[in-house]
Formats: C-alpha cells, structure tokens, sequence
C-alpha cells in the first residue's frame, strides 16, 4: 500500500534560505517577536484562531478579520468599523434565485471610514486585537495612531479621505514586508506624496476626475438652457422633452420659432 504520509518540505532548499537566517537576525527585537509569533500561528491558523476566540479576554473584533492579524495582513478598517454597527457576529445576505434561497457572507462593508472619527474608532479597536495577539506591538501601534491624528490635524476636514489612503497604503506596505514597523515613517514618504502632497498622483488624479464632471455638469447645463437652432430652423427631429436644447425662441426665448418673432 502506498503511504498517504506528506513529504515534509525542505525548507533549506528554498532560494532565499541562504540569506535569510543572516537578515533575521539583523532584524530589531520587536520584528523578530513578530516573526516567532507569526510562524506559530501560521502551523495552523483555524487552531490559532478557535483557541484565541475562546480565551477569556479577548476583545470584541469581526471574525474575518482576526485572520488577517494572525496572518500578519492588512486589516480592513471598513470592516472594523461596520462592525461596530453589525447586529451579529457576521452579517449575512440572502438573495432569491426563483425558490432557491442563496446565503453568503457580506463582501462589502455597510459602512466605510469616512473621516477622523470613524477612523478612530476603527483604529482603536484594531489597535485592542493585534496588541492581544502581538502584545509587543502596543507602543507601536500608538504612535503610528498620533502619526496619522496629526496628519488629520494638518490638513482641512474636507482633505481627511487623503489622510485615510495614506494610512490604508502604509498598513499595506509594512503587512507585506517583514522588517518594518508602522513608526518607521522615512520609509513612507513616497506614499505620503502620492496620497496626500497636492501633487500626489492619487491627488491629482481625483481632483482632474473631479474637474472634469463638473465641467461635463457644467456643459450639459448649458446645452439644456440654450435654444435649438434646428427647432428654430424647422428641422429638430427631437420632441421638446427629448431635445437636448429648449425649443424655444432664438431671439426672445418666446414659445415660437424665431421666424414667427
């Protein structure tokens, strides 16, 4: 009979395995805690999880997310703060497919971040569940959270959605690499730049997006105001409410063609 025993993976094989013992032990003491705990884990993240979830003090958080905090990801901050308005552990949708009845989990959040406050209050409790998880990681956590307060502080109320890209992008940056922490703010200048700076490529790309639906608003205004030339002419194959232009007078803007002023 053959032996349905997995082949352990020989990780000394790997291409980065012969650099890596030598950059982990370079690494600060906080990073490398990260790591150990990251590893345990990472040997069985349901075990991790159902083990957390059932011990006594740990802080209310959504379920989906305490994976991406075991798994050392990004935690979403929409979710978080939903979740602070869910009735249930998880929301659920159901939609009808003739009588078939479809149940799945809610993908997108029911409510978002949408300023300083909501902010906050997404943030504190991220901060509460990864520093249960990684208790090390408090001082941190807080001093990446008056980082980003100040940033909310420095700039006007109607700029704090640039705020919140910057901070998404720098979460994202430090769960992808393993030698940062959120306090190392020279490594995220570039981000800052592209999210907040008004040159910043988000920034200009959102402000010429919307320039350019007001200017198209602005133009349809118009279009609507001014009188049909082919009305006028005798040749408008629109009916008044279809035509893009008022089928009014050229001259006086009267109920009649300008032949009949």
């Amino acid at each position: 009979a053959q032996s349905t025993k997995r082949t352990k993976p020989n990780t000394s094989l790997y291409a980065w395995s012969s650099t890596h013992h030598v950059l982990e032990h370079g690494l600060r003491p906080e990073l490398r805690r990260t790591l150990r705990l990251l590893r345990a884990y990472g040997v069985d993240i349901k075990t991790a999880k159902h083990h957390l979830l059932n011990s006594v003090a740990a802080p209310e958080f959504p379920y989906t997310q305490w994976t991406n905090i075991l798994r050392g990801l990004a935690v979403d901050l929409d979710c978080v703060f939903s979740g602070q308005y869910s009735l249930g552990r998880d929301e659920k949708r159901v939609e009808k497919l003739g009588s078939v009845e479809i149940s799945h989990r809610a993908l997108v959040p029911s409510k978002t971040v949408q300023n300083s406050g909501d902010w906050v209050i997404a943030y504190q409790r991220t901060t509460e569940a990864t520093s249960y998880a990684f208790p090390h990681r408090r001082p941190e956590l807080e001093a990446y959270g008056r980082h980003i307060l100040a940033l909310f502080g420095a700039l006007s109320p109607a700029l704090q959605q640039r705020v919140i890209e910057y901070d998404r992008a720098v979460r994202r940056r430090v769960a992808a690499k393993r030698d940062l922490l959120l306090t190392d703010l020279d490594h995220f200048g570039d981000l800052k730049t592209q999210y907040i700076d008004s040159g910043g490529a988000n920034v200009v790309g959102e402000e010429t997006k919307v320039g350019q639906s007001s200017r198209n608003s602005n133009r349809a205004s118009r279009r609507q105001e001014d009188p049909c030339r082919r009305w006028n002419n005798g040749v408008c194959p629109s009916q008044a409410s279809k035509c893009r232009y008022r089928h009014v007078c050229l001259a006086c803007a009267g109920n009649h063609t300008v032949a009949q002023c």
